[in-house]
């Protein structure tokens, strides 16, 4: 008996030498966390997941040699025949062995959970003993939460033993191994996503290639056919292309992407009339937005975001594309206003290309302005941003030609109802004084615009756009589609190109009074 004494006493150093090793690995390991989650860098965080997946496994050896040792340790002590059984040794064996499961003190819960844990351990692996532990750890919790905790309830303090450290490290091992399936699940989904959101892009292309069909076809059925003439000279092959349906559709404004065009060579403002005049539309180059100004922004609005998407005949085309948002500034108020109250601007200074776009009378360009009025303390983050109005503006006339210059369109009360005709879209009241300036560009002209620079206290280059009653004229040739006389005013299809008409429009305030 001295000699197993011995050996227990033997057994129980190396277990408390595996259990400081234990402690530094788990400190390690907290460390790792901690840095893991300060540093963002892809590769160096796949490393430390290595790291502690080959951690982990040490740590699994670790326990299964502790349980090994226990084990053996137990059953020697049984095997040794007792010639005058002592109660008290009895008891004393009883309590080693069992030591696993009764230093789980506190609610039932947690030592039913030290139960399994201990008959596991001990290389038990009956499923229905396993599934019924399982069972009764829950109505143990359903309970535990159902019934409030006494007051002033003294709870026995657990007592901290190789067991317990044992526990204790397997806990840190399944946190750890919860986070990892975390990072798995997260690197998955952003995979999932990216493969999702290339499907949805095909199926836009598909029925933006659908909507320019059918929209071709309700024309030609419109439309009286016009006489033969001869054709038109080609065009010079690096200028234009020639139109195919099938290889040239409507893209959505969820493919392009928005840029900030701030020019590094300072201020430089181009010449409107010489530079955006009437020209050929190349389909194959599409045309180019230029986000620049929102003039007449109320006071109390602190941050203006805008939101575009095409549609076509009242339809949205694609999904809306969010430009990122910016601060609203003062100082600027409209040249022709006369209230005393200030206004604010917000300097956008947003490019947006739209390449490879078939022209067509009815697409235009819905611009929904949302506005926040609160921002963070660094002024780095928008909250609670809410839509305060929108505007429309239409892109092509009935030649298929781009209504290229520089346009003030104001913005419109809320509800966003893109049917509307033109007559009714005027009779929307006006948010406040509120005006969005844009530049619409072909796109062998975007980058030559580029290098002007929107500035807030000259605008008047920016024209209102006008729309002038008379019937269409047919134009045959590849810049231009088959188009009839429209009885309906409110048909997009009959609109001439804009005019420089500066009278400003019809606020609020003038309508009500």
């Amino acid at each position: 008996m001295r000699e197993m004494a011995t050996l227990h006493e033997r057994q129980l150093a190396l277990i408390h030498a595996h259990n400081q090793q234990l402690e530094q690995q788990r400190d390690e390991l907290a460390h790792q966390v901690s840095v893991l989650s300060e540093q963002s860098n892809t590769s160096h965080l796949e490393g430390l997941l290595m790291e502690l997946r080959e951690q982990e496994e040490r740590n699994e050896e670790t326990l299964q040699q502790l349980a090994e040792h226990l084990h053996l340790l137990h059953v020697r002590e049984v095997s040794v025949p007792a010639k005058q059984p002592d109660p008290h040794k009895n008891k004393k064996m009883h309590r080693d062995s069992y030591e696993l499961i009764s230093c789980a003190d506190g609610p039932l819960s947690t030592q039913i959970k030290a139960l399994r844990q201990a008959y596991m351990q001990s290389g038990g692996s009956d499923p229905a003993i396993v599934a019924r532990m399982i069972d009764l750890q829950a109505e143990a919790q359903s309970l535990e939460k159902n019934q409030p905790a006494a007051a002033g309830k003294k709870v026995k303090p657990p007592q901290r033993g190789p067991s317990w450290e044992l526990l204790a490290v397997e806990h840190e091992n399944q946190r750890l191994e919860e986070e990892i399936l975390r990072l798995q699940l997260a690197r998955e989904g952003h995979h999932n996503y990216e493969v999702r959101t290339e499907l949805e892009l095909i199926q836009r292309e598909n029925l933006l290639q659908i909507a320019s069909l059918q929209a071709q076809l309700e024309r030609n059925k419109e439309a009286p056919r016009p006489r033969r003439q001869p054709p038109p000279p080609p065009p010079p092959p690096h200028h234009l292309l020639p139109l195919q349906p099938k290889t040239h559709i409507h893209a959505p404004l969820s493919l392009l992407q928005a840029r900030s065009f701030s020019s590094p060579l300072g201020r430089c403002m181009l010449d409107s009339l010489d530079s955006l005049g009437p020209a050929p539309y190349d389909p194959a180059a599409g045309f180019v937005v230029f986000y620049d100004l929102v003039l007449g922004v109320d006071v109390s609005q602190r941050a203006l975001r805008l939101v575009a998407a095409l549609y076509s005949e009242g339809q949205e085309v694609g999904s809306p594309t969010p430009l990122p948002p910016v601060e609203c500034l003062s100082g600027v108020s409209l040249p022709y206003t006369h209230s005393l109250t200030p206004r604010n601007y917000a300097l956008l200074s947003v490019k947006q290309p739209v390449p490879s776009i078939q022209p067509s009378p009815s697409l235009s360009l819905v611009v929904e302005v949302q506005t926040a009025r609160d921002l963070d303390v660094h002024s780095q983050e928008v909250f609670k941003l809410t839509s305060s109005g929108w505007t429309r503006i239409q892109l092509f006339d009935q030649f298929n030609q781009l209504h290229s210059g520089h346009w003030r369109v104001p913005v419109r009360s809320l509800p966003i109802r893109p049917s509307l005709s033109l007559t009714q879209l005027n009779s929307v009241p006006q948010v406040g004084s509120m005006e969005l300036c844009v530049r619409l560009i072909n796109g062998r002209d975007g980058e030559v615009q580029t290098l002007a620079k929107p500035d807030p206290t000259s605008t008047s280059h920016y024209k209102y756009p006008t729309v002038a009653s008379s019937h269409p004229v047919t134009v045959h040739g590849n810049a231009a589609l088959p188009v009839s006389v429209d009885p309906h005013p409110t048909q997009l299809s009959s609109l001439l190109p804009f005019t420089d008409h500066q009278d400003p429009p019809p606020t609020e305030a003038a309508r009500q009074s």
